[in-house]
């Protein structure tokens, strides 16, 4: 009993360290001192000291919440941007579009984050503004004789990386590359093609087609061909007040400006070709005159 009670904690210490408060709610109800006979009853030490630690345990602070982070919207924008290079190689337009497409649907139905995201392509990045649905450059031609090898063989040559780069990934996210042309010694814009494939190495093949000084090489489709002088175009501006005849080779136009050029090409082409049919409509009259009165009896 006496090595118990040596064991046993010191009961009178403990209930006298309670706060005031917590002490009648002890079961002496006396206050003060309990008994010594408590001193030695291991069970109500035990209880006494439950309540103590309970009474001296402070209250768990409530877990603060952590904010949620606003999930991102899917957009239409660079979609294949941030794709591994080895798949960029593999990306055409149509699979842009589609993944564009997608994007757009989800942000419509109010698919956010990553539930919205996983739905995807992997890695595809977030950007502010929508891609343009075309982009404009001019090219200058060193000579005549380049353009209708380009007219010939549906191709163009590019010999600056970074403009390669660009048309390049143009093609890539789907964006349509528009090359307004401007030979070397005309003073005025010739027509546009359009780019239809990624910037290629010059092969065997391309020499007994194309000139030997296009080394990189680029597929393109001629959309119009047109002569619009350059003293028709000063209106239009390219990046930093200039005219858009003043523009260096693989130099990106305005949208605005660069589309306004297209139209005008294309109104100076039907100019022309109503003007051949007015022509040829007069040769055939012509024609027909010297038939009949060929034809007439003498």
């Amino acid at each position: 009993q006496q090595q118990q009670q040596q064991q046993a904690p010191n009961v009178a210490n403990l209930f006298s360290a309670l706060p005031q408060q917590q002490q009648p709610s002890l079961p002496f109800q006396g206050g003060g001192v309990p008994p010594a006979s408590a001193q030695a009853a291991p069970a109500i030490n035990q209880q006494l000291l439950e309540m103590l630690m309970k009474a001296q345990k402070p209250a768990e602070a409530a877990p603060v919440p952590v904010p949620t982070p606003t999930p991102l919207m899917p957009t239409a924008a660079s979609v294949i941007g941030s794709l591994p290079a080895s798949l960029q190689a593999s990306i055409t337009p149509s699979i842009a579009q589609q993944a564009q497409q997608l994007a757009a649907q989800l942000s419509g139905q109010g698919m956010q984050g990553q539930a919205g995201m996983q739905q995807m392509q992997p890695n595809m990045v977030h950007q502010s503004q929508e891609l343009p649905s075309a982009r404009y450059y001019v090219v200058k031609s060193p000579d005549h004789d380049f353009l209708q090898q380009s007219l010939i063989n549906d191709a163009w040559f590019v010999d600056d990386a970074q403009f390669a780069n660009a048309l390049n990934q143009n093609y890539r996210t789907g964006v349509k590359s528009v090359l307004i042309f401007i030979a070397k010694g005309m003073r005025c814009f010739a027509g546009y093609a359009e780019t239809a494939g990624l910037t290629r190495n010059r092969t065997p093949a391309d020499d007994a087609t194309l000139p030997p000084s296009w080394q990189t090489v680029l597929k393109v489709t001629w959309k119009n061909i047109g002569r619009v002088d350059f003293d028709a175009t000063n209106q239009l501006t390219a990046n930093g007040g200039k005219y858009v005849h003043e523009a260096a080779n693989g130099e990106e136009l305005p949208v605005k400006s660069g589309s306004a050029l297209c139209e005008r090409i294309e109104n100076s082409g039907e100019q022309q070709q109503g003007g051949q049919q007015q022509q040829q409509q007069q040769q055939q009259q012509q024609q027909q005159q010297v038939q009949a009165a060929q034809a007439a009896p003498q």
